[in-house]
C-alpha cells in the first residue's frame, strides 16, 4: 500500500470504524470487532467488502499472530452478495477471526488461486478505531435507552480516583440505536460480556436465535421492560426468557434500588410511573418493592436474564446519582466498582510466579508430560553460575598461576564456550523424552433443564521432532451433534513468555498455518522439536433425558430430593454446590447411572469453607478460655497444583473468595464461572468422569491423548 493510500484508508472511518480506501483496489473497506473493539483471545467479527470481476473464485484469508507469533490464516466463508454490475461486481465477506497479540495489525488478503491479489493491513492505534482489548477490559452492547451503562466507565474511572484505588478493571461499552443492528449469529457473540436491551425490541427471529444460544452459553443479558411490557411480550425475547411480564403496572417508590448500591443517597418519586408486572416465576428477586418486584434475575442455560420493572431511561433513574453502580449491579458486575474490592492478598502466594490468571494456571497444570524432566529456573540459574566460575575462576587459574600464559585465553575461552554448548546440548536432549506425548482436561457441562451439552478440552501437544500436521477433535457418535468440536491456540492472557498482552508480534520468518473452517481444525499446525503447544477446543450439542431430577428447595435453602443421570460411567470424586452450601461425601461413595441419588444424607457445609479447605483450632489461654480460630488452606498456584483444585477453583472462584483467596484472577474463563448460577434454583454436580467423549486425530489418523475428564451437571431446583 502506498503513502496516499495509507492517508486516505486512515481518513475513511466511518461511523462503523471501517478501514476503507478507493473503490479501484481489490479490498476496499474492513470493519472489525463491534467499532473496531475486540477482546484477544476470543473470536470476533469481521467484514471485508471488495471489488473482483472473477468474485467466484476468489476467497478472502485474515491473518492475525497467535500467542507465538505465528501467522495464523483464516478463510472467510464464500457467502458471496453481489450487485449484479456488467464487469466489476462489488461483494461483502464476514466471518470471524482470533487476535493472539495486543497492539498487531491485522493482515486482509484478496486471494484467487495461488496468487495474492491485493492485500489490505488494519492497523491498531490510539484512536481506538480498531482496538483489541485484554482482560482488564469487559465488553459491553447496549441497544435502546441504556445511559446508566454508558456512564459506567468513567464513573469507575473517578470513583476509584475518589477511593484513592487502583482501576482493576474497566468497561467498554458499545452502543446500537436499535436491536436491528445486533448479531444473527452466536459466534459473533464471543468477544461480548454483557448485552444491554432497553426498549427497542425489534429482533429478527435469527436474532433472538442467536441472542438465546449466546445466553445458553454463558451470556448476561439485562433487559429493562417497564412502560414497554408489551414490546416485550410481542418479541421472540419473551418466548424463551426466564422472566416473564404480566401487564403493566403503577410504581409510587423505586426506594428499595438502593440496596443494590453502597451509597446512602435515597431515589425520589413524587410521581407513579408507569412499570411492568413482573412474575418471579421462582427466579431470584433482587429488588422488591412494595407494588411488586423491581429487578429479577433468572437462570437460562449457563446464563443469565436480569429484567427491571420500571423504564432504565427514565427521568428518575438518568437524574440519581449512583444510577452507574445501578448499572453495575444489573449487569452483576458489583465486584468491579473501586469499593467493593476483595483485595489481591490471598491464600496463593505469586512470588515467582509468572502468571496471573487461573486460565494461564490450567495451560500450565496439563502442559507437564511424564516423559519430560522439565528444566526449573533454579536449575538455569545455577548453570550460569557454573558457567561464569569456570570461564572466571577456573579460566584464571589455568592460564594465570598454572601455565602461566594469559594469552592463552584466547584459545581456553571458545574451548570452555563449546564444551558448556555441547554439555547443556546433551543435559536437556535426555530430559526431553524420546516420542511424541499429548495430555488434555476435557470439562463437560450438562445442563438438565435445555439438554444443551458444552465440551470443552485443554489439549496439550508435546513433539520430540519437526513436523507438519493437521490437528482436529471430534465428539463420540453416540452424542447428539455434528460431532466437530472448534479447536485453536490457548490464549495465555498474560504479558510475559508466551503471553497475549506482550508487545512483539507477527513473525513472518515462523511458519504459519491454517484454521479450517470445514473440520474445524488446524491445518498445517508446526510442532516445534523439543517444544509444546497448548490448543483450546469446544463444542455445542444437544442431548436431552442425560439427567431426571426431583430435587426442591425446603424452604430453609438447603437441597432435598433426587437426581439420576444417564452418561456412560459413574460420577466420582464429587460434591453438590447449591446457595451457600457444598454436599459432599465423607467416603468413596460414587453417583451410578441409572440410580436415584439422594442427596439430603450427606454434610453441607459453607460453601466457602470447602472449597478453602477451611478448619478450626482451637487454643487455650493462660486464663483457661479456649478460642475457636477458623484457619484455611492456601491455593497452590504453581504448575504443580492438582489439576482437580485448578479446575474446581475455576468452576467457583467467587464462592472460594476469588483474587482474595487464589491471588490470581479469572476474567479470560469468567463464562465457566458457575457461582452466580447456585443463587437462581441451580444446582451443581462437580466430579470425574472416567471417559472422554473427544477423540483427537493427527493427519486424518487417531492419536492417543492422555485425558481427565470433568462433569459439570447443572439442575434446575424448585422452590418449595
Amino acid at each position: 500500500m502506498n503513502v496516499l493510500t495509507s492517508l486516505i484508508a486512515l481518513g475513511c472511518v466511518s461511523m462503523f470504524d471501517p478501514v476503507c480506501r478507493g473503490a479501484d483496489t481489490g479490498i476496499i473497506s474492513v470493519q472489525v470487532g463491534f467499532d473496531g473493539y475486540y477482546q484477544l483471545g476470543r473470536w470476533s467479527p469481521i467484514q471485508v467488502e471488495f471489488h473482483s470481476s472473477n468474485a467466484s473464485n476468489c476467497r478472502i484469508d485474515v491473518v492475525v499472530p497467535d500467542p507465538d507469533g505465528h501467522p495464523t490464516r483464516i478463510a472467510l466463508p464464500a457467502d458471496i452478495d453481489s450487485d449484479g454490475n456488467e464487469s466489476t461486481v462489488q461483494n461483502l465477506r464476514s466471518g470471524l477471526f482470533r487476535m493472539g497479540r495486543l497492539n498487531q495489525p491485522i493482515q486482509v488478503q484478496l486471494v484467487e488461486g495461488n496468487g495474492v491479489l491485493d492485500t489490505f493491513t488494519v492497523s491498531v492505534d490510539d484512536a481506538e478505531a480498531n482496538q483489541p482489548l485484554t482482560t482488564d477490559s469487559s465488553l459491553w452492547l447496549l441497544v435502546g435507552g441504556t445511559q446508566i451503562f454508558n456512564d459506567v466507565p468513567a464513573w469507575l474511572v473517578k470513583s476509584a480516583a475518589d477511593a484513592e484505588r487502583t482501576l482493576e478493571r474497566n468497561v467498554v461499552a458499545v452502543h446500537r440505536n436499535d436491536a436491528s443492528l445486533l448479531p444473527d449469529s452466536v459466534e459473533e457473540y464471543d468477544s461480548v460480556d454483557i448485552v444491554v436491551i432497553a426498549g427497542n425490541y425489534e429482533l429478527t427471529p435469527a436474532q433472538s436465535l442467536a441472542l438465546r444460544q449466546w445466553v445458553e452459553r454463558g451470556g448476561r443479558l439485562v433487559v429493562s421492560i417497564g412502560s414497554r411490557w408489551a414490546e416485550y411480550q410481542a418479541n421472540p425475547i419473551a418466548e424463551w426468557s426466564p422472566i416473564a411480564a404480566d401487564g403493566g403496572r403503577p410504581f409510587s417508590t423505586l426506594g428499595p434500588l438502593t440496596t443494590l448500591v453502597t451509597t446512602t443517597s435515597g431515589i425520589n418519586l413524587f410521581y407513579k410511573i408507569e412499570g411492568a408486572n413482573l412474575l418471579p416465576q421462582g427466579n431470584f428477586v433482587l429488588s422488591q418493592g412494595s407494588e411488586g418486584p423491581l429487578v429479577i434475575r433468572g437462570a437460562y442455560g449457563l446464563g443469565t436474564v436480569t429484567a427491571t420493572s420500571f423504564d432504565l431511561d427514565h427521568e428518575v433513574i438518568l437524574e440519581w446519582e449512583p444510577a452507574p453502580e445501578l448499572a453495575l449491579a444489573l449487569a452483576g458486575m458489583s465486584d468491579m466498582a473501586p469499593l467493593r474490592y476483595a483485595g489481591s492478598a490471598g491464600g496463593g502466594d505469586t512470588l515467582g510466579s509468572s502468571h496471573s490468571e487461573l486460565q494461564t494456571q490450567l495451560a500450565t497444570v496439563v502442559d507437564q508430560y511424564e516423559s519430560v524432566e522439565p528444566i526449573t529456573n533454579f536449575f538455569v540459574l545455577g548453570l550460569l553460575t557454573a558457567y561464569l566460575v569456570v570461564i572466571g575462576m577456573a579460566d584464571y587459574l589455568l592460564v594465570h598461576l598454572w601455565l602461566k600464559r594469559p594469552q592463552l585465553t584466547w584459545l581456553t575461552l571458545p574451548v570452555w564456550l563449546t564444551f558448556g554448548v555441547l554439555l547443556t546440548n546433551a543435559y536437556g536432549r535426555s530430559q526431553s523424552g524420546s516420542g511424541d506425548d499429548a495430555r488434555r482436561v476435557e470439562v463437560i457441562d450438562v445442563v438438565a433443564d435445555t439438554g444443551q451439552v458444552r465440551v470443552h478440552d485443554w489439549l496439550a501437544l508435546y513433539s520430540a521432532s519437526p513436523k507438519r500436521q493437521s490437528v482436529r477433535e471430534a465428539v463420540d457418535s453416540e452424542w447428539a451433534g455434528d460431532g466437530k468440536v472448534s479447536l485453536s491456540w490457548a490464549g495465555i492472557p498474560e504479558s510475559g513468555f508466551r503471553g497475549m498482552f506482550r508487545q512483539s508480534g507477527l513473525s513472518f520468518g515462523d511458519p504459519d498455518y491454517a484454521y479450517n473452517h470445514e473440520t474445524l481444525g488446524l491445518s498445517e499446525f508446526p510442532r516445534l522439536p523439543n517444544a509444546s503447544r497448548v490448543l483450546e477446543g469446544e463444542a455445542w450439542l444437544t442431548k436431552t433425558g442425560l439427567v431426571e431430577s426431583t430435587l426442591v428447595d425446603d424452604g430453609r435453602g438447603q437441597l432435598m430430593g433426587t437426581f439420576t443421570h444417564e452418561l456412560p460411567r459413574p460420577i466420582t470424586d464429587w460434591f453438590i454446590a447449591y446457595r451457600n452450601s457444598a454436599y459432599y461425601p465423607t467416603e468413596g461413595v460414587s453417583i451410578e447411572p441409572g440410580e436415584a441419588f439422594s442427596v439430603d444424607r450427606f454434610p453441607h457445609p459453607v460453601i466457602r469453607s470447602y472449597l478453602t479447605r477451611a478448619a478450626a483450632q482451637r487454643s487455650s489461654s493462660e486464663s483457661g478460655r479456649t478460642d475457636v480460630r477458623m484457619t484455611r488452606g492456601d491455593y497452590d498456584i504453581s504448575a504443580d497444583a492438582h489439576l482437580d483444585d485448578v479446575v474446581r477453583m475455576i468452576s467457583f472462584h467467587t464462592a472460594a473468595g476469588g483474587t482474595g483467596y487464589t491471588s490470581l484472577r479469572n476474567n479470560y474463563l469468567e463464562r465457566f464461572e458457575l457461582t452466580r448460577l447456585l443463587d437462581l434454583n441451580r444446582a451443581v454436580v462437580f466430579g470425574r468422569l472416567a471417559e472422554s467423549i473427544v477423540s483427537l486425530e493427527l493427519d486424518g489418523k487417531p492419536a492417543e491423548a492422555e485425558t481427565v475428564t470433568f462433569i459439570r451437571l447443572v439442575i434446575p431446583v424448585d422452590r418449595r
